[in-house]
């Protein structure tokens, strides 16, 4: 793992790209999962204007998908996790928008500001303005699409039958 660390430290990589974490029962995967998950969350949302930065329309919000055979699976278990973590840690609590029963919005420093901008232009509204969304998926072939996604999870995915469109 060191020698991996290193190999992507020189191409200047922050993280791997791919985690395959073969852990036991109850070894604590969806907790390590939501850290790792976290710190590249971090990552994101330290580039300010994180849209601008990956010239993607500044409306477009960039998505953290978590896949799981059934959509119930994934909101269970590893969104869950992450969400939880999210919500905790202090240093993002300025930047949460919504906590809603299936999704977690979250402005970037620039996204912040956007409701004051429009205000000052007397436009009113109510809409989530934030720049991220954390959403639990079921794995078929629909439903990864639309989003621009930046982090992607696939929970329990050994236990996918390997047939149909959860292929």
């Amino acid at each position: 793992i060191l020698e991996r660390i290193d190999i992507n430290r020189a191409d200047g990589r922050r993280w791997f790209r791919e985690v395959l974490a073969v852990i036991g029962r109850r070894g604590g995967k969806g907790y390590i999962g939501a850290l790792c998950g976290a710190y590249v969350f971090w990552h994101y949302l330290c580039l300010v204007d994180p849209q601008a930065a990956y010239s993607i329309d500044r409306d477009k919000r960039l998505a953290a998908l978590v896949f799981a055979g059934k959509k119930a699976q994934a909101l269970q278990n590893q969104w869950r996790d992450l969400v939880n973590v999210l919500i905790a840690a202090p240093c993002f609590q300025p930047y949460v928008s919504q906590s809603l029963g299936e999704s977690l919005t979250l402005h970037s420093k620039v996204s912040l500001n956007r409701g004051s901008e429009l205000a000052s232009q007397g436009i009113k509204t109510s809409m989530d303005l934030a720049s991220f969304e954390v959403l639990p998926k079921e794995a078929t072939t629909m439903a990864g699409r639309g989003p621009a996604s930046f982090l992607i999870y696939f929970d329990e995915m050994a236990h996918v039958v390997a047939t149909g469109a959860s292929r």
